[in-house]
């Protein structure tokens, strides 16, 4: 995949602590690493959002009360799953 140059201002002390976690990988790689885990994160993040909004919703529609029950418990499990998952 091709490569974008950018210039990035970054904490010293947050580099030489990054450095020092991983000597072998140059700071490219350590941001896009960093980089990489930060977008998978906020998209995992959407997409617990939006299951959980999806039961939520579905529990409140004309469903058994089974339905609702489990409806309501996913979407409790979706929203700890987005709990974990923001920062």
């Amino acid at each position: 995949m091709p490569k974008s140059k950018v210039s990035v201002s970054i904490e010293s002390d947050l580099i030489s602590r990054a450095e020092r976690l991983a000597p072998a990988a140059t700071r490219s790689a350590i941001i896009e690493q960093a980089l990489a885990a930060w977008v998978h994160r906020r998209a995992q993040a959407r997409l617990d959002a939006e299951v959980e909004a999806y039961y939520r919703t579905l529990a409140a529609t004309t469903r058994t009360a089974e339905q609702k029950e489990e409806d309501t418990d996913w979407a409790t499990l979706a929203e700890e799953a987005l709990a974990r998952s923001t920062p």
